[in-house]
């Protein structure tokens, strides 16, 4: 039984799709051969047995949707190069200019798409009109796809009890913000995503000069705003430069000549973010003169 190379190329509109899990099965979907993940370039290739030929073959990428599955036969003669297209999902628009449409992937434990999986919103509001129409607290329940997707559309600035059905139900309160859309997953698992300083932080002090008071906004990544508590704050150099958290604003006091970052980080690390970008705005270099 001759094993013979296979490569596939995974491209959006011409560009090549990077970090797609390819699986390849038996034409009947029963047996696993073997899995690997495209390359910078979209590649991925395999040594496949002939004579188990036609294969199936199945792709995941969060954000792109593939035609799964998708059969291929391997020749003995000719090359077996084959060119998969990786389509952009399509982002939502609400039904209503009052809604907010959330969506997103979902996946198990393992990295695979989470197909089936049931999201269940109940309002914490009370009844209410909408445009003249009447809004009953009722509830909506949404099921993820084969791809692990699932979209909801939500009252904008309304609240939910949302629970997360699964060997063991994992249940928040999530708070829908004035958009037009919001990632699913970022509003069921809300972070500290970006801070503002009003005014903006000066890149120099003068020792021994008067504090500096200063506003700040943070912003969660459901779109929502943050609480000043998310965060802790520190010096880099408490002896350069003292930073003095109070209330919803932080005080800058220089004490000595050099140089100090102000740093911010989330008090809450419960919830965890891969890759995680850090928090837009911060650290912020001073130096002290």
């Amino acid at each position: 039984m001759p094993y013979l190379p296979v490569d596939l190329y995974v491209t959006n509109a011409g560009d090549p799709v990077s970090g797609v899990i390819l699986r390849v099965y038996s034409q009947d979907g029963t047996v696993l051969y073997t899995q690997d993940v495209s390359d910078s370039v979209g590649h991925v290739g395999f040594l496949l047995p002939s004579e188990m030929s036609p294969f199936q073959c199945r792709f995941y990428k969060a954000s792109f949707t593939f035609e799964n599955p998708l059969y291929i036969t391997i020749s003995e003669t000719d090359p077996n190069t084959f060119d998969v297209e990786a389509e952009t999902v399509e982002l939502p628009m609400p039904s209503d200019i009052r809604l907010c449409a959330a969506f997103g992937f979902f996946r198990d434990i393992t990295g695979r798409p989470l197909r089936g999986a049931r999201i269940h919103f109940v309002p914490c509001f009370l009844p209410l009109t909408l445009d003249g129409s009447l809004v009953t607290t009722g509830n909506v329940t949404v099921t993820t796809d084969e791809q692990g997707y699932a979209k909801v559309e939500l009252l904008r600035n309304g609240q939910y009890i949302a629970t997360i059905y699964g060997q063991e139900d994992y249940v928040r309160k999530v708070s829908v913000p004035d958009l037009t859309r919001i990632s699913l997953p970022d509003l069921l698992l809300p972070l500290i995503s970006e801070i503002v300083f009003t005014p903006a932080l000066p890149a120099t002090l003068v020792a021994g000069g008067p504090d500096v008071v200063f506003d700040v906004s943070l912003l969660l990544t459901d779109g929502n705003a943050g609480i000043f508590a998310d965060v802790a704050w520190s010096s880099s150099d408490p002896n350069v430069l003292a930073v003095l958290p109070a209330g919803d604003t932080l005080t800058l006091r220089p004490l000595s000549v050099g140089t100090a970052e102000v740093e911010a980080v989330r008090q809450d690390n419960s919830i965890i973010r891969i890759p995680d970008p850090g928090i837009v705005g911060v650290p912020v270099t001073v130096t002290v003169i």
